[in-house]
């Protein structure tokens, strides 16, 4: 998507994308393909990041650190626009 110039993907950082798939649904990895799955993901992501919700206690995937803390470079708001980027980036339609 960056290279492809997609302005919601613009520094968003790898590490961010890992975390945020940890932090999705169990069942989403229970698809029954590929194409399924991160179909799946980015749903669940994408609505649990809305503004109204709450994943404030959401943490990296080493545990220790919040995922939207104020101290990340990052934003609840950055991951949630990158995430509809992707979902339209994939061709998915509603």
């Amino acid at each position: 998507m960056q290279d492809q110039k997609v302005a919601a993907a613009d520094n968003i950082a790898s590490f961010l994308i890992e975390c945020l798939v940890w932090n999705a649904d169990t069942e989403a990895f229970n698809q029954p393909d590929f194409t399924a799955m991160i179909r799946h993901i980015l749903t669940d992501l994408w609505n649990k990041t809305k503004p109204e919700t709450d994943c404030s206690k959401w943490c990296e995937v080493n545990g220790i650190k919040y995922l939207f803390h104020s101290s990340q470079p990052w934003t609840k708001a950055q991951a949630h626009e990158f995430l509809l980027a992707a979902w339209q980036h994939m061709g998915y339609k509603q």
